[in-house]
C-alpha cells in the first residue's frame, strides 16, 4: 500500500510539494479549513502507521545491516537516568532539597501571578513586586471525530 505513493524520499523534494500545498491555500485554491482538517488526520494516520511498524523495521535494520537502507540508522534516543536507587546519600539529600524548594517557589509564582500590573510592595522587604511577563503563541487545536 505504501509503495504506492509517490512521494520524494529527500528534503528538497518534500520542500517543494510542501511550498506548492501551502501556496494553493494562501492563494485562494483550497479551503483553509478543511486543509487543516486534512493535514491533522494525515498527521494522525502516518504516526500510527509508523508507530505500528517500528518493530519491525527495527528488526529488519537489525537483521540486514545498512545495505539497502542508507536513510535508516538505529540509536538510542531520549536516555533517561534513574538516580534514585544508586545508594548516593548526598544525591538524596540534594534531591530533598531541590524538591523543597520547587515546592517553595510554586507558592511563590501562584502569588506573583496573582499581583496587579501596577506592582505591590512585600511588606518584609519593602521591594516592589511586579507579576511575571506572559509569553504565548497563537495555535490551531483539532478535534477529529472518533
Amino acid at each position: 500500500m505504501l509503495e504506492k505513493l509517490s512521494l520524494p524520499l529527500n528534503k528538497s523534494g518534500i520542500e517543494e510539494i510542501s511550498q506548492q500545498m501551502v501556496n494553493s491555500v494562501n492563494d485562494g485554491n483550497e479551503d483553509p479549513i478543511h486543509s487543516i482538517l486534512q493535514l491533522r488526520a494525515f498527521k494522525l494516520l502516518l504516526d500510527n502507521i509508523e508507530k505500528g511498524i517500528k518493530a519491525t523495521v527495527i528488526e529488519d535494520v537489525e537483521k540486514y545491516g545498512k545495505e539497502g537502507h542508507k536513510n535508516i540508522t538505529i540509536r538510542e534516543a531520549g536516555v533517561k537516568y534513574d538516580y534514585s536507587n544508586c545508594n548516593c546519600s548526598e544525591w538524596n539529600e540534594n534531591n530533598v532539597k531541590i524538591k523543597e524548594l520547587q515546592e517553595a517557589n510554586k507558592k511563590i509564582e501562584a502569588m506573583l501571578k496573582a499581583l496587579p500590573v501596577s506592582g505591590m510592595a512585600n511588606t518584609d522587604t519593602g521591594e516592589i513586586m511586579y507579576p511575571p511577563s506572559k509569553s504565548s503563541t497563537t495555535s490551531i487545536v483539532v478535534t477529529l471525530d472518533k
